[in-house]
């Protein structure tokens, strides 16, 4: 029994070393160094005598003491002695994350398995007068959750770079994005002449907790000094480029804080109006643009502008537009949106008080951003007509009547009033006349073209009738809405009058309802569709119908007049 357990154990030990002698074989794993400062970077190259698939290297236990580039993956095949061999080659880029000793871990390729190597991370060198380096500073390293930190990178290069690329920061759990243009410009340090880009980013953190801000990274090819050749041509080498990361401490939302978190350094809430307050008139549309401006934060962060209005006015609030922009190195967003406003009532109301809650990150303390209310006069609808234009009066002086005697007895008798002349006279008169009258009867037999021209301009209220049903039964919001106004003026005898002073006149809620339906559509979110106009076209026939039965019967012309 013992001998069957010492054979097992020797076999178990013997294909225990074969496996590992041909895994071996078939994987190598190496480092272009073991010792390097924590600004730059270490290539890892993994070679397999396999055909692998270009995502079989799986490089997540790396991310604990690294930050992982991009893994290229290059295959080629080889011929010996009559028979191929396929290579698959894994390269990465691997930033370490702190000072000390690292391990680069044992990393699985489907059932092979590569061997763990020893680095050794020191500071980087800030004495010494590199060719290439990346300085990094952060306005802040603790904040709030969702407060913004501003980092200024800047990469100083004193050598020719053949091509080269910048990598963005990065930290765990943040939202990362550039603020304004890079600058350039020429800094001398240590008696070299550097010439130097300017980078800001502005990082969001979404986390409480401790975390590391690495800053970009800089891969570029770099021309070695002294290489035969010229231009493209000449030998160059790879550099990669980081700076320490930075320390950062997130604090969570403060205990007992109540609604939405919007943490900033200034927040401002500013409102404008398409017209003058002072006149605002009963029917009239007017819109009301309230802005929420806010420093330090994403677009994505401010919270929406609710408003309330009397019930003297209907409010068709529309979709709000976010905004941002970079000013002295901070983010600054903003929040616009417009409200449509239709006084129905004239008279004093009230505009209640607008407020945004938000966390002052300077005081520590919250705060609200305040348009306190208003009172405002609504001025009533203009319902009289503009006066017609007045033609002055031609006065004529009154004769003198004993002039006027006096002209009548010595005046001679005028050449048309002798008998030849009179009936010649008479006689072309006559023959106009007969002319007049043939015109006449031949424009009663042809239509007139001004009447229809006139007609078209200025439709009746059957046209308008005819107009309206078409577009209610169509469901066009637009053109009903167009039409609503005219058709009740037109329907009350009184053109050219508003619409609110008709529907006042006409005293019908359920009207007044659907029409105040009807033009949400045309000012509100919607585009109009889904909206049905059945129920209006119902309510205005029901309308006609109620001020037929009201009218009194015309009275019938007496027999005898006075």
């Amino acid at each position: 029994m013992i001998r069957v357990n010492v054979c097992s154990t020797l076999l178990a030990i013997i294909a225990l070393f074969y496996s590992q002698l041909s895994n071996a074989q078939q994987i190598d794993t190496r480092v272009d160094r073991t010792t390097l400062p924590i600004d730059e970077a270490v290539t890892l190259q993994v070679t397999v005598a396999q055909d692998m698939a270009s995502n079989a290297l799986d490089t997540r236990p790396l991310l604990k003491d690294f930050v992982v580039g991009r893994t290229q993956v290059r295959q080629s095949s080889q011929s010996f002695n009559g028979r191929a061999s396929v290579f698959t080659q894994f390269t990465t880029v691997l930033f370490p994350r702190r000072i000390g000793e690292i391990t680069i871990p044992s990393l699985n390729l489907g059932t092979l398995q590569t061997q763990p190597i020893s680095l050794r991370v020191t500071k980087a060198d800030q004495t010494a007068a590199q060719d290439i380096f990346i300085r990094v500073e952060a306005d802040q390293n603790q904040v709030y959750v969702q407060q913004q930190v501003t980092l200024t990178a800047k990469l100083y290069i004193a050598t020719q770079v053949q091509r080269g690329g910048l990598q963005p920061p990065e930290m765990e759990g943040a939202e990362i994005t550039v603020i304004g243009d890079q600058k350039e410009y020429t800094e001398e340090l240590n008696g070299k002449r550097y010439s130097v880009i300017e980078y800001q980013f502005a990082v969001t953190p979404l986390n409480s907790g401790e975390f590391e801000l690495r800053g970009p990274t800089f891969n570029a090819e770099v021309v070695v000094p002294g290489s035969a050749g010229s231009g493209l041509f000449r030998s160059t080498r790879k550099v990669y480029k980081s700076s320490a990361p930075v320390p950062i401490t997130v604090l969570p939302v403060p205990q007992g804080f109540n609604g939405q978190w919007l943490p900033s350094e200034f927040v401002s809430l500013d409102e404008s109006w398409s017209v003058p307050l002072e006149s605002l008139k009963v029917g009239e549309p007017v819109t009301r643009t309230l802005k929420l401006s806010a420093v330090g934060v994403s677009q994505q962060q401010l919270p929406e502008i609710n408003s309330s209005y009397p019930p003297q006015i209907n409010a068709y609030p529309e979709a709000s537009v976010t905004s941002a922009g970079a000013a002295d190195g901070n983010m600054i967003s903003q929040r616009t949106r417009a409200v449509t406003l239709i006084p129905s009532q004239a008279g004093l109301t009230v505009l209640p008080e607008v407020q945004v809650s938000w966390f002052n990150t300077q005081t520590q303390q919250m705060e609200n951003a305040v348009l306190p209310a208003r009172s405002i006069t609504i001025q009533p609808a203009d319902t009289s007509a503009p006066p017609p234009p007045t033609v002055p009066a031609v006065s004529t002086p009154k004769p003198d009547p004993d002039v006027q005697s006096e002209a009548t007895l010595t005046k001679p008798v005028e050449w048309y009033w002798r008998p030849a002349v009179a009936y010649a006279i008479a006689g072309a008169f006559l023959l106009g006349w007969i002319a007049t009258l043939m015109l006449l009867l031949k424009r009663h037999k042809t239509p007139a073209v001004t009447e229809v021209s006139q007609q078209s301009a200025a439709p009746g209220l059957s046209t308008l009738e005819t107009r309206l049903h078409t577009a209610l039964v169509k469901n066009n919001a637009t053109q009903a809405s167009q039409l609503i106004g005219d058709y009740l003026a037109l329907l009350l005898n009184r053109p050219n009058q508003p619409l609110a002073t008709s529907l006042q006149q006409i005293s019908d809620k359920r009207l007044s309802q659907l029409i105040s339906e009807l033009f949400a559509v045309k000012y509100g979110q919607s585009s109009g569709q889904g909206w049905q106009g059945g129920a209006l076209a119902s309510q205005l026939k029901a309308l006609r119908k109620s001020r037929r039965e009201k009218r009194p019967p015309e009275a019938l012309p007496r027999l005898y007049p006075d």
